[in-house]
């Protein structure tokens, strides 16, 4: 192909016609701008369908880690329900003077367990994702899980220094 423009380059050179010269190179100059172009444009679609690819990706693994937050968190409501009956239990036994029969006493040392897996991937993922609805949800999720945590600590704070330094020391409970 080359070889074929080379030969209509010096025939054209060869008969002296500059203007005629001057549309061929012309024509040339164009034919590499539109080569360029669709190479572009190739280019730019191979790298619009990684990003799509690389998306899909990073969705399948926040929808695992949200999987996972939801079992977490399913087991913890279970566990705060049993804390929370224990201590509706004891209030009625320590101020109405009720007679009840404590299930699980142990349940006084429970603490949930509190470490979501999406919390440390949301704000990375959040910028990685096209969908506008889907970010502004996962902004939202990761806002509300800060909220949490610090629930979590204020929870963990109040077991640890107000109401089982209660029970020690009216010798309801032995730490």
């Amino acid at each position: 192909m080359i070889s074929y423009f080379r030969k209509i380059r010096q025939a054209l050179l060869q008969a002296n016609t500059f203007t005629r010269y001057l549309a061929y190179a012309i024509g040339e100059i164009v034919l590499v701008v539109i080569g360029i172009l669709i190479a572009l444009q190739i280019n730019n679609s191979n790298e619009a369908r990684k990003a799509r690819l690389n998306e899909q990706t990073i969705l399948k693994n926040l929808v695992q880690d949200l999987r996972a937050d939801s079992l977490s968190f399913t087991d913890n409501l279970k566990t705060l329900n049993e804390i929370n009956n224990l201590h509706q239990a004891l209030y009625e036994i320590g101020v109405k003077g009720e007679e009840l029969e404590i299930e699980n006493p142990n349940a006084i040392r429970l603490l949930i367990y509190y470490n979501p897996v999406a919390m440390e991937n949301d704000p990375v993922v959040a910028s990685k994702i096209s969908n506008e609805a889907i970010r502004k949800e996962v902004l939202s999720y990761a806002r509300f899980l800060k909220d949490l945590d610090d629930t979590y600590l204020e929870f963990a704070d109040l077991i640890r220094d107000r109401i089982r330094v209660y029970l020690a020391e009216k010798n309801i409970h032995q730490l």
